[in-house]
């Protein structure tokens, strides 16, 4: 049986939406996927259940690039311009051809992103002996955060591991519109493989039909 504590905490993890965590710039403008009591091993609970896991998307960026704008020039096209200054190599006619002339006028460094796939795990602690028990503790995403009422991170924040983050619970906020959730500690970014994130984020869609979330 949870606590109202833990409910509490559960609830605000739903809104909770940093720009960024563990260093990655989070995709704001997708959609985040986020599931409780998700099971380690997908399709038993035998790994045991870890509290919440979210799945998101972040920007990671490419290397630069050149392109072309010679084609988005007015003295390009416009016949009352004499002087027209045509792509001195006459091959790229529109905007995002690739070209190397560095030298070139209309020769511009581009910069692109793309999105990868990113999965949080969230274990929530609610007093000292929860912390100090042996089970909850199932950090297996790329990004781990304990989630726990600021007195206790207080508390017991010299045996957080170094690669796990914190983000505290404030109990003592008045208003219902503001936030209570504060990331005093970041985490370190895993790399855990394709194979066991594809099984974490089937894990989270089975939960999330299972209670009626998706």
């Amino acid at each position: 049986m949870k606590t109202d504590l833990t409910l509490e905490i559960e609830k605000a993890l739903t809104t909770y939406r940093p720009a960024y965590m563990g260093g990655c710039k989070i995709s704001l403008a997708r959609a985040r996927h986020m599931a409780f009591e998700v099971p380690v091993v997908c399709g038993t609970s035998d790994g045991g259940l870890i509290d919440s896991v979210e799945v998101a998307e972040y920007m990671i960026d490419r290397p630069s690039f050149y392109t072309c704008c010679w084609g988005f020039s007015k003295k390009a096209f416009d016949d009352s311009v004499t002087e027209r200054h045509p792509c001195t190599k006459k091959l790229c006619q529109v905007r995002n051809d690739g070209c190397d002339e560095k030298g070139c006028k209309w020769n511009h460094q581009g910069y692109a992103q793309q999105d990868e796939i990113l999965t949080i795990c969230y274990e929530v602690k609610i007093s000292k002996a929860d912390f100090r028990n042996k089970n909850g503790h199932n950090f297996v995403g790329n990004l781990n955060y304990y989630v726990m009422p600021m007195e206790l991170y207080k508390s017991v924040k010299d045996l957080i591991p170094p690669d796990i983050g914190v983000i505290a619970y404030l109990t003592n906020i008045k208003s219902p519109y503001a936030p209570r959730l504060r990331k005093q500690k970041e985490c370190e970014y895993r790399d855990i493989g394709d194979e066991a994130q594809k099984w974490l984020i089937l894990s989270v869609l089975k939960r999330m039909r299972k209670t009626g979330t998706l």
